[in-house]
């Protein structure tokens, strides 16, 4: 089993609850969409999507789920290369790709020494034989090839933000969207859906109705989860009134909260009785709390195609 050197810790597994990381706020009501991911992970490179799309508005959870999948695809055995694009470096080619391929250390060119075939400016390096001195779309031909000749271990390339990627790789997506490896290689990409570049959503749900490509749309997190996961220290009453200033956004949740509570001390979890968050003195009504829940509904269902 390959390994790299970003660091994604992760505590638990997907089933039976939430996913809780060693420190931060816990992994809640996802399991639908990482459920989605892991059949993805389970039948890459056997029939199964060869891309899979993560898409939802800015805060709504897609860099924590991209990695809690990473995590679970190192448990599952599978080496997983995070890149990510910029804001600020659009006009720097192949910018996720290279920053993916940054952390293929010797250890994992020994696991998948088809990388070594990647071209220069995909990779990022140089190379031995100086810049790449065919056309684009040799290079896009080039990487597909090179990736093909992965073998006997799965490998995960997971690209970030693709909402401010550079045109050139919005190309080579759109190539390995049109053109599925046929190999142990999974590439899931993640995106604000509001401001996807038009070439990107066109070629992602050009695929989608073909299965080369499995949409994950995320959408708010639930009342439920956010006041008894995400708040369980706080009243009810306020920690729904936070949800609803919200509208189920939990990194404008998380923020409420943060601003509600008193400034945590260094080493502390921000709880208190020793980092943890007090036991309730008095079970809600059953009754009650669900006609609470559900008389608040979520405002935009999660979606998979």
């Amino acid at each position: 089993m390959a390994t790299v050197t970003r660091k994604e810790i992760a505590v638990g597994e997907s089933g039976g609850g939430p996913v809780r990381r060693a420190e931060g706020a816990p992994f809640v009501s996802r399991s639908a969409e990482l459920a989605l991911l892991d059949a993805a992970l389970k039948h890459m490179g056997a029939g199964g999507p060869a891309v899979v799309e993560v898409a939802g508005e800015a805060g709504i959870g897609k860099s924590r789920l991209l990695a809690e999948f990473g995590a679970l695809a190192r448990r599952r055995g599978a080496a997983v290369l995070r890149g990510r694009a910029t804001e600020y470096e659009r006009h720097s080619p192949f910018g996720p790709f290279t920053d993916a391929f940054a952390d293929a250390d010797s250890r994992m060119l020994k696991v998948f020494p088809a990388l070594r075939e990647v071209p220069p400016p995909v990779r990022g390096t140089g190379g031995p034989d100086g810049p790449w001195r065919g056309d684009r779309f040799g290079l896009h031909r080039a990487t597909a090839h090179a990736l093909r000749g992965i073998r006997g271990a799965r490998l995960v390339v997971v690209l970030d933000d693709l909402h401010w990627a550079d045109p050139a790789s919005l190309e080579l997506v759109d190539h390995l969207v049109r053109h599925p490896v046929p190999a142990p290689f999974l590439l899931v990409v993640a995106h604000r859906d509001r401001q996807a570049p038009v070439a990107l959503s066109a070629a992602l749900s050009r695929r989608a109705d073909t299965g080369a490509v499995t949409r994950v749309a995320l959408g708010p997190l639930s009342e439920r989860a956010c006041v008894e996961e995400l708040a369980p220290d706080l009243p009810v009453p306020r920690a729904a009134e936070m949800y609803a200033a919200s509208e189920g956004n939990p990194l404008y949740f998380l923020a409420l909260l943060q601003a509600h509570r008193p400034p945590r001390l260094p080493g502390t979890s921000g709880f208190p009785a020793g980092g943890r968050p007090p036991p309730r003195t008095a079970p809600r009504p059953r009754a009650a709390a669900t006609r609470r829940w559900t008389a608040v509904p979520c405002p935009r269902a999660v979606t998979a195609r």
